[in-house]
């Protein structure tokens, strides 16, 4: 078992690696904006597409940074919870609970 400082690292634990099947909402949107791209397309001269295209990308840039903002205050209230937990091991509300990770990537939960 490695820790879980290598596994992130190494790139075994990846938030963005879920696998969608044809029939998720994820994959049905996906398929509606490409549908609706091809739309705008077809309807728009060359300079009225690539105005939207630049708005896209802009929009994408936006969401890239927001997501990592997301992930970032995430982290960090997670680590602060743990501090404050393992400050006060008395109060741990999961006692004799031991996590590890798998060399699969799956955690694991066992009690002692």
């Amino acid at each position: 078992m490695q820790n879980i400082i290598n596994e992130l690292y190494n790139g075994n634990i990846c938030p963005n690696r879920n696998v969608h099947g044809q029939d998720s909402p994820f994959v049905k949107a996906a398929r509606i904006k490409v549908d609706c791209m091809e739309q705008l397309k077809e309807k728009l001269d060359n300079s009225e597409y690539e105005l939207f295209d630049k708005y896209c990308e802009a929009n994408s840039e936006i969401e890239g940074i927001m997501s990592f903002n997301t992930f970032d205050y995430a982290l960090r209230l997670g680590i602060l919870l743990m501090i404050e937990i393992f400050a006060d091991e008395s109060k741990m509300p999961m006692s004799g609970v031991k996590i590890t990770i798998e060399s699969e990537g799956q955690d694991k939960c066992t009690q002692s």
